[in-house]
């Protein structure tokens, strides 16, 4: 079963990359963030990283993200009520739910609020780079 949770009419389209992909983790569990943030930085990505949802707000205040990857359990602010706020602000970053949640009623509310995946911890490392590839190169 694949992760993504909306498909527009076939894969994103890539487009010519000339700086890195910048990506946003949230997430409280320190192993999640450090081991998921080690591999997107190998394949050359800046990676940030927040370990709450109020902090995740911060942090894209200050920068700009391609995509945002979001555990949905996070203390202060729930994660599909941080993909809310992150869609409604400034740059609309894809996001991507990384979360121990597995029930229909959670991929279902991800879908419902706009995120572009769920994925289920621990996530496929090599389908979740993968993917934050795809959704940062898009159109």
């Amino acid at each position: 079963m694949s992760n993504v949770l909306a498909d527009e009419g076939g894969r994103p389209q890539p487009t010519e990359r000339t700086a890195p992909i910048r990506v946003l983790i949230i997430d409280d569990d320190w192993d999640t963030l450090e081991m998921v943030s080690l591999a997107l930085r190998k394949r050359g990505m800046e990676v940030m990283t927040a370990k709450d949802g109020l902090k995740g707000i911060e942090e894209s205040r200050r920068a700009r993200f391609d995509v945002a990857i979001v555990d949905l359990g996070l203390p202060h602010l729930h994660g599909h009520r941080l993909g809310e706020t992150l869609r409604t602000n400034g740059d609309r970053p894809r996001l991507i739910a990384l979360t121990g949640d597995g029930r229909a009623e959670a991929r279902l509310e991800s879908e419902r609020v706009g995120f572009d995946a769920h994925f289920v911890k621990p996530a496929p490392m090599a389908e979740l780079i993968g993917l934050v590839e795809r959704l940062a190169d898009a159109e």
